[in-house]
């Protein structure tokens, strides 16, 4: 996983990252098509409205209410800026954290096609 995303004070990235992957793999499903391939709903669980929703639903998900993080006007805050980005960077790791968890329970299977992983993660 990526040592670069900027974790805001009070947050924990592991707890956040395995709520998160937690919402997304309750949403896998069997599609109707494709022999019964297993998916999941591109707009679920993350709303279907654009980014800076995503963001927001995202954020529900790991319990960061962004009321909390309004001015006076009801403008959003330099720290409700941050946790939006932090929002992005914890979908991004959705994948890698799913390939890391799965090789470590495969811990004698060749890495070779993922090394993007730790090495010790295959």
């Amino acid at each position: 996983m990526s040592e670069f995303i900027n974790v805001p004070e009070g947050r924990d990235l592991d707890t956040d990252l395995e709520a998160l992957v937690d919402e997304y793999v309750k949403s896998i499903e069997r599609d109707d098509n494709c022999y019964g391939a297993w998916t999941n709903d591109c707009k679920r669980p993350f709303g279907n409205s654009g980014n800076w929703q995503i963001a927001r639903d995202i954020l529900n998900i790991i319990g960061v209410d962004l009321t909390d993080y309004t001015d006076d006007e009801g403008e959003d805050t330099d720290e409700s800026k941050e946790l939006e980005q932090y929002a992005h960077d914890l979908y991004g790791e959705i994948g890698p954290f799913l390939y890391q968890k799965w090789f470590e329970r495969k811990p004698k299977k060749a890495n070779a096609e993922h090394p993007e992983l730790p090495a010790d993660a295959g």
